[in-house]
């Protein structure tokens, strides 16, 4: 595709969607120009609809610019919440835990991520709840594994939740550390990585509860 061609208003439509798909995202009725887009060209667009081309300017410096125009930040974070909705998405159909239906929380949280339609401090919001709902189901399910695993064994259950709880607040500060340049889309990026970990930890210790009922 020769991107010389084409309106820089009609790569600007398309910008989106072309982040998306070269992210991983699924997107459904993606805009015919998208897969013939490279960042590149989306950058540079992006700094010449800010401001023309100035005579002393390089494509190295235009490209600076254009990346840091709120209209290219823009367009990532556009890019970025469609995968992050799909991410909801495909999270709530894996049926938790390997349950024949949907958690009530993933039920929840896909519900709110569709209804925020993309505004990502809505989808921050339903982020958040999601996680406070599955931190309490982590403690509520930690309760009865302790109690299930008799005195002989609370101790050892105790260290493994402590280095537990070490591992997810290292793991937190190492995924801010990698997202931190991501603008907008950071926040989802490492508030959906610390759910996904108390999901998780919360389908193992539900996984120990059923070893330890069956156990004489």
């Amino acid at each position: 595709m020769h991107t010389t061609t084409i309106k820089p208003a009609e790569i600007l439509a398309a910008a989106a969607d072309s982040v998306a798909v070269a992210i991983g995202a699924r997107v459904k009725n993606p805009h015919p120009l998208a897969a013939g887009l490279n960042l590149q060209t989306i950058v540079q667009t992006c700094a010449l609809a800010t401001q023309p081309r100035r005579e002393w300017e390089t494509e190295m410096s235009v490209m600076g610019r254009g990346m840091n125009t709120d209209l290219f930040g823009k367009t990532l974070a556009a890019g970025a919440r469609q995968l992050a909705l799909q991410t909801y998405d495909a999270q709530a159909a894996e049926h938790f835990c390997g349950q024949r239906t949907a958690h009530p929380i993933d039920k929840a949280l896909g519900a709110a991520s569709q209804h925020s339609g993309g505004v990502t401090v809505d989808l921050i919001d339903a982020q958040n709840a999601a996680y406070a709902a599955w931190d309490k189901e982590l403690n509520r399910i930690y309760a009865q594994v302790l109690k299930a695993a008799g005195p002989g064994r609370r101790d050892t259950l105790r260290a493994a939740q402590r280095a537990w709880l070490a591992f997810d607040t290292a793991q937190g500060q190492w995924d801010s550390a990698i997202f931190a340049e991501q603008g907008s889309s950071a926040a989802l990026n490492i508030g959906g990585a610390a759910l996904e970990r108390r999901r998780a930890r919360v389908c193992k210790l539900s996984e120990d509860l059923d070893s330890l009922k069956d156990s004489p």
